[in-house]
């Protein structure tokens, strides 16, 4: 069974163009070799992966998925702050080229059902207050993103706390 999530394309920020470098430095030996630069693309909706689920992991917190962008067989790779909403797609090809996209073009990602993480109350209402109607603003503003992140940090460094007093 297969999940189809639309999203919009949309300009990155640079930062794939690095990423990718590393990542295919890490993935000579599985023959692997992706386009230096990422497609992002952002859901309206979230969806999150579970990572016992990923393909393959690297630098213990990148993820990667195998899915199809308008039926070309890519991967989405996600870290552990990664808003649910955003897609970083790599390919060995350059995906905007092939498939003749443009920014603010909708497209259909197909996910493997079985990617989905299992349904956590606490993720959805945490991306519902600091995402829904507010999707765009990760690739526009860092600051949003990384106050996200740093709220984030402080809800486990919270609920940890709570654990050992507990016990």
């Amino acid at each position: 069974m297969e999940i189809l999530i639309e999203g919009k394309i949309v300009k990155g920020r640079g930062k794939g163009v690095n990423v990718v470098g590393k990542i295919n430095e890490k993935l000579e030996s599985k023959k692997i070799r992706f386009f230096q630069g990422t497609l992002n693309i952002v859901s309206t909706k979230p969806f999150f992966f579970d990572v016992d689920k990923a393909d393959f992991i690297l630098f213990k917190n990148f993820y990667f998925y195998k899915v199809k962008i308008e039926n070309v067989e890519c991967y989405v790779y996600r870290w552990l702050k990664c808003p649910g909403h955003v897609f970083e797609v790599l390919s060995e090809c350059y995906l905007k080229e092939e498939l003749k996209l443009k920014d603010n073009q909708t497209v259909s990602i197909t996910i493997c059902k079985s990617f989905r993480e299992k349904f956590k109350i606490s993720r959805y209402l945490f991306w519902w207050i600091f995402w829904e109607k507010r999707t765009h603003l990760y690739y526009k503003f860092d600051l949003y993103e990384k106050f996200v992140g740093r709220v984030i940090d402080l809800k486990y460094k919270y609920i940890k706390t709570i654990i050992v007093r507990l016990f």
